[in-house]
Parts: structure tokens; C-alpha cells; sequence
């Protein structure tokens, strides 16, 4: 675990992690990460892995991580929205095998935004609301690395030690 500080050599930083997780609400609060966009493209293209967790909608359209990749923020994604996992990829399968057991009793929210993709998105899509089809997730091999993009609720539920919250967050870290 290593702490990366926005306004020091990023690309320094980088070179030491393998894994680099881009918090909540990221380029909101800190609006100059965007500016780093080629340096977390050539960090994904050299093998690591870049997940970004939820961001809020007006922030991340503005100047996007991914191109590609809409968001728009909704309310209609509760804590019961059902879920479709994709049988098989490692998201919900590596280390840990989800179970329907994981995606029940979260906490307020399933996901904050509707992600939309353009129609030559080249990645996968292994989380999905299961009536709509809506992403709730989205990856893609990138160079050597890979490149994630997760709109689940996760902090709330990591936050109240919700184990399938757990069992995902470590199947993230380890694709």
C-alpha cells in the first residue's frame, strides 16, 4: 500500500506500484489529476492496472479518464438493483467466486451514475443492472495493463464491512 500525492512526481510515484486506485470522487476533488491523463495511460500500457471507482458525473464528462465513457449520475440505482455477472470473468470469479449472497444488503446505493459507452468500445462489461443491461462496470486489456472503471456503491459498503463488498474490492486489486 502506498499513498500517492497529486501535486509530486506522478510519474516517480507510479513506477514503484503494480495496482493504482483512483478514490471516490477523485477528479472532483482534486480537479488537476485530469491533467495527468497521459501519464496513467502510459502507466496502464507498461502493465499496471489503473481502477477508477465511481466518479461524480459532471466532473468526469468534463474531461474523462477514459474516452468513451459517459456517466450520468442517477438516483434509480438502489441498494436491491439486481445484478448480472458475467459467468466467468475475473471480476467475479478470481480469488473470489461471488455468490447472489454478495450483491444483497447493500447499503444505500448499488452504483451513483449510468454509464454509457460509445459504440466502439472495445472492452468488457462484466457487471451489469440486470433488467436495464445499464454498466455497472467496465474493463479493458490496454498495452500490457489494464484499465477499470467501477460505478458500484463500493465505499458504503466497505465501509459497513459488507463482505461481498470485501470479496469484490480484492478481486479488483488482483486482476
Amino acid at each position: 500500500f502506498k499513498k500517492i500525492i497529486a501535486d509530486q512526481n506522478l510519474t516517480q510515484q507510479l513506477d514503484s506500484i503494480d495496482v493504482l486506485v483512483l478514490d471516490r470522487r477523485a477528479l472532483t476533488l482534486l480537479p488537476g489529476l485530469t491533467s495527468q491523463n497521459e501519464i496513467f495511460d502510459r502507466f496502464v500500457a507498461n502493465g499496471g492496472h489503473l481502477i477508477i471507482l465511481s466518479q461524480d458525473a459532471e466532473s468526469w464528462n468534463a474531461t474523462p479518464l477514459w474516452d468513451g465513457l459517459h456517466l450520468t449520475a442517477t438516483a434509480q440505482h438502489y441498494g436491491e438493483l439486481p445484478v448480472k455477472a458475467e459467468a466467468g470473468h475475473d471480476l467475479v470469479t478470481s480469488p473470489n467466486q461471488l455468490a447472489p449472497s454478495d450483491w444483497q444488503d447493500w447499503f444505500f446505493l448499488r452504483s451513483y451514475n449510468k454509464i454509457e459507452l460509445s459504440d466502439d468500445f472495445a472492452g468488457e462489461i462484466p457487471i451489469k443492472a440486470e433488467q436495464t443491461n445499464t454498466p455497472l462496470g467496465v474493463t479493458q486489456k490496454i498495452g500490457d495493463g489494464r484499465k477499470t472503471y467501477v460505478d458500484l456503491a463500493l465505499c458504503p459498503q466497505l465501509q459497513h464491512i459488507h463482505a461481498g463488498g470485501f470479496r469484490l474490492f480484492g478481486n479488483l486489486l488482483s486482476m
